[in-house]
C-alpha cells in the first residue's frame, strides 16, 4: 500500500501535476484506509491529508460544473461525483473533527443512494443519528422508522444485524420524546430479541467493512468513536 500511495503522491504532486479526479480520489482513499504499525499521530495527519484531497476532488468538481455551464458532467466525473462510498468516506474522516462537514457528506450519500432503486437502510439509519444529534427528534424517529422498513428488504441474516441497532436508536429517540410507553415496548421487543443488548450499543451503523463506527449512547450529544 505504501508504494501505491507513492505512486499516485507522484502523479498529482508539482511539477506537472496531473490532475487526475481518479488518481486523487484513490489516493486519498488509501491514505484513509487504517493501515497497521502506523502510529496514532501519523493516522492523523494521514487522515488530515485525506480530507484535503477530497476536498480537493470537490473543488475540481465544481470548477468543471462550471466550466461546462450546468450541462452534464464527462462520465468519469459524474461517476465520482455520485460515489456514495466515496461521500460515506468523507463523512467517517470528518466524524472526529467536523460534524457539520460529516452531515454534509452522508446527506450527499444518502441522496444518491434515494435516486438509485433502494436507499440503503445504514445510511437512512445514520442520517437520522445526525438529526438526533441535533436535537432534531422528529425527524430523527421518522429515519429510524424508514432504515427499519428498508431493512426487511435485505436477506434475514443481515436485516437482523441492522434492525438491532436501529430498534435500539428508535428506543433512545422514543425517550427523549418522552414517550415512553413506546420506549419501554422497543426495549422489551429488543431485549426479547436479544437479552445480552446492554446499553452502549452503536448509533451509527458501518457503511463499510473499514469504516466500523460505534457510539455511545449515553449521551446522544456526544462524539462518537471509530473503530478499526
Amino acid at each position: 500500500m505504501a508504494a501505491a500511495i507513492h505512486t499516485l503522491d507522484t502523479l498529482i504532486q508539482p511539477p506537472n501535476p496531473q490532475r487526475s479526479l481518479e488518481a486523487t480520489v484513490m489516493l486519498a482513499s488509501l491514505r484513509a484506509y487504517p493501515r497497521p504499525g502506523v502510529s496514532s499521530s501519523d493516522v492523523a495527519q494521514e487522515k488530515a491529508r485525506a480530507r484535503e484531497l477530497f476536498d480537493r476532488v470537490s473543488k475540481l468538481l465544481e470548477l468543471e460544473d462550471s466550466r461546462t455551464n450546468g450541462l452534464a458532467l464527462n462520465k468519469v466525473s459524474r461517476g465520482i461525483a455520485e460515489d456514495i462510498e466515496m461521500h460515506a468516506e468523507i463523512s467517517h474522516l470528518w466524524q472526529d473533527e467536523n460534524l457539520d462537514r460529516m452531515g454534509k457528506a452522508l446527506r450527499e450519500a444518502l441522496r444518491i443512494s434515494q435516486a438509485s432503486e433502494e436507499a440503503d437502510p445504514r445510511l437512512i439509519n445514520n442520517v437520522g443519528v445526525l438529526h438526533h444529534l441535533e436535537g432534531n427528534l422528529v425527524e430523527a424517529q421518522s429515519m429510524y422508522e424508514s432504515a427499519l422498513i428498508s431493512a426487511t428488504t435485505l436477506s434475514s441474516d443481515v436485516a437482523e444485524g441492522l434492525s438491532t441497532t436501529m430498534l435500539y436508536n428508535l428506543a433512545r429517540v422514543y425517550e427523549d420524546e418522552g414517550e415512553d410507553n413506546l420506549a419501554k415496548d422497543a426495549y422489551e421487543k429488543l431485549l426479547s430479541r436479544h437479552p445480552e443488548y446492554i446499553d452502549g450499543k452503536s448509533f451509527f451503523l458501518p457503511i463499510f467493512a473499514q469504516n466500523s463506527t460505534c457510539f455511545s449512547s449515553q449521551n446522544p450529544a456526544s462524539p462518537y468513536s471509530h473503530k478499526s
